[in-house]
């Protein structure tokens, strides 16, 4: 993976991250958003599809053990960030209709999701992670963590049916 590609991949995340943020922060409705699942899993393909090409370079990278580990890993957090994330989603009704929005401390656990990504990213040549397999993982890590954030919102929403039934 060139410095290009990963520089590609970086303005990738930071486009869809200040579109994703910027539009949760204003209230919109919840029934039928199937947005919430879409775009982490367009992400999360594009990440495996990216780890997965790394064997077809010149020369080839091969995922080792601890490469497995920090995906792995990386996964892990990506998933329960999100999950704290989707437990912060302002729910509510608004005009008989259930609507959601982002709220502060959403924000600030992005900017923690964010800080422990890079902190990832950085030690992981320290920790005998190739730095190839770290930053073919940006985008699977970031579907991850939305995919978390909306299994954790969808499960809210079984709680405000429970309540209105």
């Amino acid at each position: 993976m060139s410095s290009g590609f990963t520089i590609v991949q970086a303005l990738i995340v930071v486009a869809v991250l200040v579109l994703v943020v910027g539009r949760r922060f204003t209230p919109r409705p919840i029934d039928g958003d199937r947005r919430r699942w879409r775009l982490p899993i367009v992400l999360a393909v594009i990440g495996v599809v990216n780890l997965v090409q790394l064997g077809h370079r010149t020369p080839p990278v091969k995922l080792t053990g601890t490469d497995l580990a920090f995906l792995i890993a990386g996964g892990l957090i990506s998933v329960v960030l999100g999950a704290l994330r989707g437990f912060t989603v302002r729910i509510y009704t608004r005009d008989g209709q259930l609507v959601q929005r982002y709220s502060v401390l959403t924000a600030a656990l992005w900017i923690a999701t964010i800080a422990v990504r890079l902190g990832m990213d950085l030690g992981a040549p320290s920790l005998g992670v190739a730095k190839a397999v770290a930053s073919a993982s940006l985008l699977l890590m970031f579907g991850v963590s939305l995919l978390g954030e909306s299994l954790a919102v969808t499960a809210r929403l079984g709680n405000f049916a429970t309540r209105a039934a």
